[in-house]
């Protein structure tokens, strides 16, 4: 029998442009750990992130599952 979960029946689509705290929420943080980790990977501007921004943070720390970014 299959144990299922909420990303099963739904999943979190995100429309450019992405805000930074739209992705602190995806990843399950808070807004300031989420900058910290921006940081970490030499983002440290605006808050709404660049397509540029985006594949970095994907390459970094993978894509949740059950998320979808649509630029």
């Amino acid at each position: 029998m299959r144990d299922w979960s909420v990303t099963d029946f739904f999943m979190t689509i995100l429309n450019y442009p992405v805000k930074r705290s739209a992705l602190a929420k995806v990843y399950r943080v808070s807004p300031n750990t989420f900058t910290a980790r921006l940081r970490e990977i030499e983002i440290n501007h605006t808050r709404t992130l660049s397509p540029a921004d985006l594949r970095k943070i994907i390459a970094n720390y993978d894509l949740p599952s059950g998320v979808e970014i649509r630029l």
